[in-house]
């Protein structure tokens, strides 16, 4: 991401969700390092392309990633009911991304069904260009799987994003509540 680049609430939205997907990546590929070489491998690029935890933070536990989102990034935040608005029309986004995802991949599984159950047919009325028709569904169900594939993995990658911006929200919330506390507690002692 470059220096000049908006930021808002000076919150690097790109360092922040590349920290929470790698949420024990590194741990993980510790432990199959140790009996294959090609892990050992990938964990050197991996050291090699994130140099200073310049691209995202290694943390390996989720509660080593929640303890820095509240030393770091959410104590900085001034106004944190305006940052959680902007990162709940993040959410939004995304989940308006997943609906529309899941609204295209249902036509798709309807068409390859259909046509599975056409060439079948096809095949018991025997009709002389069964074969054409059963090449042509197989073209056709192999492009209409390809999308799929790549919808349902677009979708989980939608989620994921989703899931980071409400984990977010959750932190500052529980922050904003023990602060309260604290607050309430020294009201109450003086």
């Amino acid at each position: 991401m470059k220096n000049d680049a908006y930021m808002p609430y000076n919150f690097n939205i790109e360092y922040e969700y590349l920290t929470y997907k790698n949420i024990g990546v590194e741990e993980k590929i510790l432990y199959k390092a140790k009996r294959n070489t090609f892990y050992r491998l990938r964990l050197l690029i991996r050291k090699f392309f994130n140099k200073n935890e310049r691209k995202y933070k290694n943390l390996n536990k989720y509660s080593e990633w929640e303890e820095y989102v509240k030393n770091t990034s959410v104590a900085d935040i001034l106004n944190k009911k305006d940052f959680i608005h902007f990162l709940e029309a993040k959410a939004r986004k995304y989940t308006v991304n997943s609906n529309i995802e899941m609204g295209i991949t249902t036509p798709i599984n309807v068409l390859i069904l259909s046509g599975g159950l056409s060439v079948l047919l096809l095949f018991i009325q025997e009709f002389l260009s069964f074969y054409f028709v059963l090449v042509m569904w197989i073209i056709f169900g192999i492009l209409l799987w390809f999308i799929y594939v790549l919808l349902i993995k677009n979708n989980l990658k939608t989620n994921y994003k989703y899931f980071f911006y409400m984990d977010y929200i959750k932190i500052i919330e529980e922050q904003e509540q023990e602060q309260e506390q604290e607050q309430s507690n020294k009201n109450i002692n003086h």
